[in-house]
C-alpha cells in the first residue's frame, strides 16, 4: 500500500511539473483543476517541489469573480538544474549547456586535431564544459549527456559503431562522470534526434513519428504511442542497411547510394564525362575537387541537371520512408540532416511514393530544429533522465 502511495505521488509531481512547463505560471486551484486533483493532493505535492527548488512561488495572480484573496502563482524552475550536450555526429564535437526548459544558455564548437590521443580530447572536452557553465552564469550541473552515432544500451555499453567515427572508444562517459560527479548517459545521435522534434520541433503533438537523417550518413530514430523505440537490442532505426535485390547483389546498402559521399561521386563522374551542367563543370574546373556547399549553392539556382539527381535520391529514400510508413503506419516522417538543404527538391518525390506505396500515407515535413537537433534531442533525454532519477 505503501509502495502504491509512493508511486501516485511521484506522478503526481511529474504531472504538476509537466504541466507548469507547458501551461506556465498556474495557481495551485488553476493546477488542481487542470489536473483533476483534490486540493489537498497538490498543495501537498507542491510544498515537495517548493522544497526541492523544482517550483518557485512568484506573484500574485488574479482573484476569481467571486473576490477574495488573489491566488500565489507556481513557476516551473527551469534553472534548477542544466544538462550538458556534447554532439559527436560532427566531426567535431559540438557542445551547448541548456536549462529544463531545453533552451541552450551557452554553446561552442570544438576544433581536435585527429592526432589527439584520449586523454587529451577528455581533458578538452572537460575544460570546454567548464567554460560553458561559467557562460551560463555558473549554473549547476544535473547530466551530462552525449549524443554519438552508435548502438548503445540503456547502461551506456557500446554494442556497435563505425571504427572510423574516433569518439566511441576515448571513455568519455567514465572520464566525465568522474570530474563532474553527475550522471553521464550516452544516446545514439538519431534517438535524441526524434526525442527533439517530438517536444520541440515538428513532431509536437504527435503519437507515432520518425525522424530521418540523411546526408553523411542515414539513420532513423523512431516514437511509437508516443514513447522512444529502440528495439530489443537498442538497434531500431539502423536503416542505413536497407538492402533491396539489385543492392544486395553488389553488397551496396541504400547508404551508398543516396548519401553525400555517393552524391559527390556521382557528379564527379558526370563532371569526366562531359554530362554534368555547364554551372558544375565551370565550377568544376576552377577547383580540384567539389564539395557539398558548391553542390547545395548549384541546386538552389534551381539547375536541371541537379536538381535531377537530388529527385533520384528522393525517389530513392522514398520507397525506404514507404516500407517504414506501411509497417509502423506513423503520422509524420520528420526529414533532417545535411539533405534539408535539398528539402523543396525532395519532399514532392519522396510524398508521391508515400502517396502510392502505403495504405494512408505519413506527411512528410521538414525538422524544424535543423543542426540543433542532437542538442535539443539530449536536453529533453537529459531532462527526462534527471526526473526520473529525483527523490520526488
Amino acid at each position: 500500500m505503501a509502495a502504491n502511495q509512493s508511486s501516485a505521488r511521484i506522478h503526481n509531481k511529474r504531472e504538476i511539473i509537466e504541466a507548469l512547463m507547458r501551461e506556465g505560471d498556474m495557481s495551485r486551484a488553476g493546477l488542481s483543476k487542470k489536473l483533476k486533483l483534490s486540493k489537498p493532493a497538490t498543495a501537498e505535492n507542491v510544498d515537495g517541489l517548493i522544497q526541492a527548488g523544482l517550483v518557485l512561488e512568484m506573484g500574485e495572480g488574479n482573484s476569481t469573480p467571486e473576490g477574495g484573496r488573489k491566488p500565489r502563482l507556481l513557476r516551473f524552475n527551469r534553472l534548477y538544474r542544466g544538462i550538458a550536450v556534447v554532439d559527436l555526429n560532427y566531426t567535431y564535437p559540438v557542445l551547448a549547456i541548456g536549462d529544463l526548459a531545453g533552451e541552450i544558455l551557452a554553446e561552442t564548437k570544438l576544433s581536435i586535431s585527429k592526432k589527439a590521443g584520449k586523454e587529451q580530447k577528455a581533458e578538452i572536452l572537460k575544460q570546454a564544459i567548464h567554460s560553458l557553465v561559467q557562460e551560463s552564469n555558473g549554473i549547476e550541473l544535473g547530466m551530462i549527456v552525449l549524443s554519438s552515432p552508435g548502438i548503445f544500451t540503456s547502461d551506456n555499453k557500446l554494442v556497435y559503431a563505425n571504427p572510423q567515427h574516433g569518439w566511441t572508444d576515448v571513455g568519455l562517459e567514465k572520464a566525465l562522470a568522474d570530474h563532474f560527479l553527475v550522471p553521464v548517459v550516452i544516446k545514439n545521435d538519431m534517438n535524441a534526434a526524434v526525442l527533439g522534434e517530438l517536444a520541440l520541433g515538428s513532431g509536437e503533438g504527435c503519437r507515432n513519428m520518425v525522424y530521418v537523417s540523411c546526408g553523411v550518413g542515414l539513420g532513423a530514430g523512431l516514437v511509437i504511442e508516443g514513447n522512444l523505440y529502440e528495439g530489443k537490442r537498442f538497434a531500431a532505426g539502423e536503416i542505413s542497411y536497407y538492402t533491396d535485390r539489385q543492392g544486395y547483389g553488389e553488397r551496396r546498402t541504400i547508404e551508398h547510394r543516396v548519401t553525400i559521399e555517393a552524391l559527390l561521386s556521382r557528379v564527379e563522374e558526370d563532371v569526366q564525362k562531359k554530362k554534368a551542367s555547364e554551372p558544375v563543370l565551370q565550377l568544376r574546373a576552377k577547383k580540384e575537387s567539389l564539395e557539398f556547399s558548391d553542390i547545395v549553392a548549384v541546386a538552389e539556382t534551381n539547375d536541371p541537371y541537379m536538381v535531377g539527381i537530388i529527385r533520384e535520391i528522393g525517389e530513392e529514400l522514398g520507397f525506404v520512408l514507404a516500407s517504414i510508413g506501411a509497417l509502423l503506419d506513423v503520422e509524420k516522417i520528420v526529414l533532417g540532416g545535411e539533405y534539408l538543404a535539398f528539402f523543396d527538391i525532395l519532399k514532392d518525390p519522396i510524398q508521391e511514393i508515400l502517396d502510392q506505396c502505403t495504405p494512408i500515407p505519413p506527411k512528410l515535413v521538414p525538422s524544424a530544429l535543423g543542426g540543433k537537433v542532437g542538442l535539443l534531442g539530449g536536453f529533453i533525454f537529459g531532462r527526462n533522465m534527471l526526473f526520473m532519477n529525483l527523490k520526488l
